[in-house]
């Protein structure tokens, strides 16, 4: 055996080492949460003074789909549930976003006609609906997420909408709260310059020697990196934020689908104009990028890529931009086994906490026969500000555990929503920060 295969079997073996010995996630004062409305989905888990504020939506006997606040406490005690929404029309939550006096919170709404609209609720400190109004949108098909910006009073809404050659592009409408103006802008192919590939042909030589020339497919224009005329693009955004305390630097992370793959997408947005945008493509799999925050050096960007071998696998990227938006690394954390990643959310400055679940199959031999016990396992992943793993954490049960959301307490720990044999729960994961 030479020394550079010697190096190579290290190499792989401290990397499995690594791997595969995590941490105990710490899971400490979970608590049952009961509620008396059915919880159909799970969206974001946010703080209320000192106490959770779940945003869900509910589904009802009827197939009436609403949208559902769950107002509780540390101890698992619901305090407030809030269903919103009309009746005998289709609802769900987009985001909730904080203002002085209260909250505003909107949801897709679709009616018995398949009409689509946006509905604005009114909320005061005390969680109490003070007003509500439907807010029309041109080709409007469903709003992805939603921000407010204090200084001009305008929430920034993330549309999407279908274009005439059935194109799916986000469209960014600034909705004025007390105006009720509104005004967009199509982040769509057209608000920047592509590159004609029209011309473009390849050149296949066969057994016999003959050469034949035809234009390549969408799918090997979209591996050379080249952008078909003929081949619908679609974009979806995932989330919006402002990114500091101006409220003028506006980041919309998600993914661009030109053909079966989908892509890494991320676009900054000033003054609506697009001062950069990136598509972040990987050999294979479906990625779709889910948050951005503002670094030192520039952005960071979380999200996941599904791809399908032997069995389906999932890996987890950290995507490092520089300032102009150009990625500088990526990170990539893999586990090997068919995982979900949830959220994840800033601890402090340098820190950033991933949260989802993950499943496997054991198996107990017995005298008669091999018994195989389905589990599923929450696991947390803390990186640094360049990317890099700085510990991974395994909540290890024989329970089937599904990961659901996260947020940040102003103590300094993390709670959690997730579920346990179908049991909904919360509780409280402390780390330890370097």
């Amino acid at each position: 055996m030479s020394l550079k295969q010697s190096l190579s079997i290290f190499i792989c073996f401290f990397i499995f080492l690594i791997t595969s010995v995590a941490q105990e996630l710490s899971i400490e004062d979970f608590k049952n949460l009961k509620t008396s409305h059915q919880i159909n989905h799970i969206y974001r888990l946010t703080t209320h003074n000192n106490d959770g504020l779940l945003l869900a939506d509910t589904r009802f006997d009827n197939g009436d789909l609403d949208g559902l606040l769950v107002h509780f406490d540390l101890n698992g005690k619901v305090l407030k549930e809030i269903r919103v929404g009309l009746i005998n029309s289709f609802e769900r939550i987009v985001g909730l976003t904080k203002y002085d006096n209260g909250y505003y919170l909107l949801l897709n709404s679709v009616n018995e006609k398949h009409e689509a609209s946006l509905l604005l609720y009114h909320l005061d400190k005390d969680l109490i609906i003070t007003s509500t109004e439907e807010i029309e949108i041109t080709e409007i098909e469903t709003a992805n997420a939603v921000a407010f910006n204090p200084i001009s009073n305008e929430l920034k809404i993330v549309v999407s909408v279908r274009d005439k050659e059935k194109n799916t592009f986000p469209r960014l409408v600034s909705y004025h709260v007390e105006s009720k103006v509104q005004s967009y802008f199509d982040l769509n192919q057209k608000n920047r310059p592509e590159k004609e590939n029209e011309s473009v042909e390849m050149v296949t030589v066969t057994k016999d020697g003959k050469q034949t020339q035809q234009k390549p497919t969408p799918a090997q224009m979209k591996a050379m990196g080249m952008k078909s005329s003929v081949d619908p693009f679609n974009k979806e955004c995932v989330s919006i934020e402002f990114l500091d305390e101006n409220y003028d630097e506006l980041l919309i992370t998600g993914l661009e689908n030109s053909s079966t793959i989908t892509d890494f997408w991320v676009a900054k947005v000033m003054d609506n104009q697009i001062i950069w945008e990136g598509i972040f493509p990987t050999d294979i799999g479906g990625d779709e990028g889910k948050s951005t925050f503002k670094t030192k050096d520039g952005y960071i960007v979380f999200g996941y890529e599904y791809t399908k071998k032997i069995d389906h696998h999932y890996s987890y990227r950290a995507l490092i931009l520089n300032k102009n938006g150009k990625e500088t690394a990526t990170k990539e954390f893999n586990t090997g086994k068919k995982d979900w990643f949830k959220d994840v959310e800033r601890l402090g400055e340098s820190y950033f906490l991933m949260f989802g679940q993950t499943q496997s199959v054991t198996r107990e031999k017995s005298l008669e026969k091999e018994d195989k016990i389905n589990t599923s396992n929450l696991w947390a992943i803390l990186v640094n500000a360049k990317g890099e793993m700085v510990a991974d954490y395994l909540h290890k049960t024989e329970s089937i555990d599904e990961a659901f959301v996260l947020t940040k307490l102003k103590n300094g720990d993390s709670l959690i929503v997730y579920k346990s044999n179908d049991v909904l729960k919360i509780a409280k994961i402390i780390l330890n920060l370097p």
